[in-house]
């Protein structure tokens, strides 16, 4: 098993905020945090947490942690918009 590091969730933050940037959010306030009280955090600059994530933009401890969590928000989000795209008809009935 190989230790995930800052690099690789940092570029799991950047997918995630891409994403978002499809889906027409504003991600130029969403900021990544990691702190050794609060663990890993996506937070805007109000102080709240970032769109999908838990209270207080709470993604977990560890590096491994939060590249799970926002990988997997990542996905659930691309997966969204894809289906809603591949059945517009569906969703706007």
């Amino acid at each position: 098993m190989s230790r995930t590091t800052i690099v690789q969730v940092r570029a799991a933050f950047n997918a995630y905020r891409r994403q978002l940037d499809t889906m027409g959010m504003d991600t130029s306030q969403i900021e990544l945090i990691h702190t050794t009280a609060a663990g890993y955090r996506v937070v805007k600059s109000d102080g709240n947490g970032g769109p999908g994530t838990r209270t207080g933009g709470h993604l977990g401890f560890t590096a491994s942690e939060a590249y799970t969590v926002l990988m997997a928000m990542t996905r659930a989000m691309n997966f969204a918009t894809t289906w809603s795209v591949e059945n517009f008809e569906r969703v706007n009935r």
